[in-house]
């Protein structure tokens, strides 16, 4: 897997697609998997959130998902990353 870098390096690599993505949850150190998706086809009408270009800023290697199995947004390091698997 090419390394992830920053917000910009992900989205160009999963763009609009569902994936799952294998990380390490930073509170308790264990290896985790998330269904996601940024794409709003996907994602429920009462999300909460809808891109505005005013939203709050978050650092760089923050990355806001859609996670499809709990049907919430979820906020990702993507210096924790293990792997990436884009679906089609």
């Amino acid at each position: 897997m090419k390394k992830i870098r920053n917000n910009k390096d992900f989205q160009k690599i999963v763009k609009d697609k569902n994936f799952v993505v294998t990380f390490i949850k930073k509170s308790t150190g264990e290896e985790r998997v998330m269904n996601a998706t940024l794409n709003f086809q996907y994602i429920t009408e009462n999300s909460n959130w809808k891109p505005t270009g005013k939203d709050i800023p978050t650092p760089d290697n923050i990355v806001k998902l859609w996670d499809i199995d709990k049907q919430a947004w979820r906020s990702l390091d993507v210096n924790t990353i293990i792997n990436l698997e884009v679906k089609d």
